[in-house]
């Protein structure tokens, strides 16, 4: 009896063994697809501090340029708002009251409007002064300096860029601003 039952046995344990590698290789590929793109993919909203500001240049169909790099060497605070994003709005609106024309702090601000008309309704509305603001119209353009900037258009954000052309602060508090 025990004879018969030894190539059994020896055939579940084969068996067991075989579906083991199979669950363990299995575990391993997932968790290397999970390491492998949580470190190339990082979430839209997380710009980091202390990092280089990525080149921005936008034309605008009014004939405007901006070029953040023109701004080398002095404090920039870069804004991106849209006028359904209400945090990002007032956000952009504190600022420009607060940083006047005798500021150390170049204010730019970049709005994600779909509408252009919407953008220069909201202009008026908030007094905002036409000379910093400027409108990203194109889809493709809109999507692709969200994505250098690691903006969400849910959770838009402003960046103070310091004079050496990296990120000094997110969402700057306009004490710290008022000590540049």
């Amino acid at each position: 009896l025990a004879a018969t039952r030894a190539p059994l046995i020896a055939r579940i344990i084969d068996f067991k063994l075989k579906v083991m590698k199979k669950s363990v290789f299995a575990i391993l590929s997932v968790a290397m697809l999970l390491a492998f793109t949580s470190a190339r993919y990082t979430a839209p909203s997380d710009a980091r501090v202390g990092s280089e500001a990525p080149e921005l240049v936008l034309s605008e169909g009014s004939g405007s340029t901006l070029e953040l790099q023109s701004y080398r060497g002095q404090y920039v605070l870069l804004t991106f708002w849209s006028s359904s994003d209400v945090d990002s709005r007032l956000s952009n609106l504190r600022y420009s009251r607060a940083l006047c024309a005798g500021s150390k702090v170049r204010h730019v601000s970049m709005n994600f409007d779909s509408s252009e008309g919407v953008y220069h309704q909201t202009l008026v509305a908030d007094c905002l002064p036409a000379s910093s603001q400027y409108h990203c119209s194109d889809v493709k353009t809109r999507e692709q300096v969200l994505r250098r900037w690691r903006q969400s258009a849910d959770n838009l954000s402003s960046l103070l860029i310091a004079p050496d052309g990296r990120i000094a602060s997110i969402n700057p508090t306009l004490d710290e601003l008022s000590v540049l």
